[in-house]
C-alpha cells in the first residue's frame, strides 16, 4: 500500500519534503549549546569548552574521521581537544554556529576566521558562502580594491592554492589594467601574490607592457637595498620580447629610475642586468614573423592578451 506521501502529486510532495527539511534544520539549530542532549565536549585551549553533537560535527570529514575512525585516538572519546591558530581561536563559536545551521554575521574579521575553519575541517560550503559575500560586495561597491584585498586575504588563509579562489581571481585578473593605475593597490601586493599573479595563465591584459608597469611600480615601492634582487627575480617573468620597441626603450632607462645616482654600484649592476634581459628581446624583433613562431619562448609562461573588463 502506498504511503500518504507517495500518493500525493509531485509538486505537493516537494512542498512536504521542503517543510520536513525545514523542520529538521530548525530542530538541529535548537540543539546548539544544549548540554543535556550533547554527546561530545569540544575542548578548545586555552579555556573554551563547547557541548556539541557528534552527528552535527560529522558533517566535516575531519571530525567524522576523528570521531569514528579506528586510527584516531579521539575515536569514541567523550571529549576531544582541538588546537587552533591563536588568530582565529576566539571565533570558533561562529564556525560551530554555522555547523548547526544558525545565521552568522559575515564581517571582514569573521570571514577570515570562517575561511580558516572551513578549509581546516573541509566544510566546502563555508568558503563558498564567504567568497559569495566578498564578490557580491565587490560588485555592489564597484571596488577593485576590495576585491584585491579579499583575494589576498583568501589566498593567505586558504593555503594559497584553493579551488575556491578562482571566482575572486577572475575579478582581479580581468581588471589588471585598472589595478596597474593605482600605486596604492600595487604596493599592497606581497611578494608571493605578485609571483603568483605573474605566472598565472589566466591573467588578462591589454599588452605585456601592462604587466611590466605593475612589476616596475611594485619594485619602485620597495626599499632601495632590495630593488636589485627583486628586479632579477621578477623581470624574468615578464615577456619582454612581446613588447614594442618604444616600450623596450623605456625599459632601458629603468636603472636611472631605480637608482638615480649613476655612480653607485647598484646602478651599474642594474644597468648590466637590464641590458642582459633586453638582449633577447631586441634580437627577437629582428626575426621574421615565421621565424618568431618557431622560437621557443621560455622567458615567461604564456599569458592571455585581451581587453580588460571594467
Amino acid at each position: 500500500m502506498a504511503t500518504e506521501l507517495e500518493s500525493t502529486r509531485p509538486s505537493e510532495r516537494s512542498a512536504v519534503v521542503r517543510l520536513q527539511h525545514q523542520a529538521i534544520g530548525e530542530f538541529v539549530s535548537s540543539l546548539y549549546g544544549d548540554e543535556e542532549s550533547s554527546d561530545l565536549v569540544l575542548a578548545v585551549p586555552p579555556c573554551s569548552r563547547f557541548f556539541v553533537h557528534k552527528l552535527v560535527m560529522s558533517q566535516s570529514p575531519v571530525f567524522r574521521s576523528m570521531l569514528y575512525g579506528s586510527n584516531w585516538k579521539e575515536s569514541g572519546a567523550q571529549t576531544i581537544t582541538v588546537n587552533e591558530d591563536d588568530k582565529y581561536v576566539s571565533d570558533i563559536e561562529i564556525f560551530l554556529m554555522y555547523m548547526y545551521g544558525l545565521p552568522v554575521n559575515l564581517t571582514w574579521r569573521s570571514i577570515e576566521s570562517l575561511f580558516y575553519f572551513g578549509d581546516k575541517y573541509v566544510v566546502d560550503s563555508l568558503p563558498e558562502k564567504c567568497l559569495g559575500y566578498l564578490i557580491d560586495n565587490a560588485k555592489k561597491n564597484s571596488s577593485l580594491r576590495y576585491a584585491l584585498d579579499a583575494w589576498m586575504m583568501a589566498r593567505r588563509v586558504l593555503n594559497h592554492h584553493h579551488h575556491h579562489l578562482r571566482s575572486l581571481e577572475r575579478v582581479i585578473f580581468c581588471n589588471i589594467d585598472l589595478l596597474m593605475k593605482s600605486e596604492d593597490m600595487v604596493g599592497s601586493i606581497d611578494q608571493d601574490d605578485l609571483e603568483y599573479l605573474l605566472t598565472c595563465d589566466s591573467l588578462v591584459c591589454r599588452t605585456e607592457f601592462t604587466v611590466y608597469k605593475i612589476v616596475e611600480t611594485w619594485i619602485m615601492l620597495q626599499e632601495e637595498s632590495r630593488r636589485l634582487d627583486y628586479l632579477r627575480k621578477f623581470y624574468r617573468l615578464v615577456r619582454l620580447p612581446h613588447m614594442h620597441i618604444p616600450e623596450l626603450s623605456y625599459v632601458e632607462k629603468l636603472p636611472m629610475r631605480l637608482f638615480p645616482d649613476e655612480s653607485c654600484e647598484r646602478h651599474n649592476q642594474c644597468n648590466t642586468t637590464v641590458k642582459m634581459l633586453l638582449c633577447d628581446a631586441y634580437r627577437y624583433h629582428l626575426f621574421s614573423q615565421e621565424e618568431r613562431n618557431n622560437i621557443n619562448m621560455t622567458v615567461a609562461p604564456p599569458r592571455e592578451i585581451g581587453r580588460a573588463h571594467v
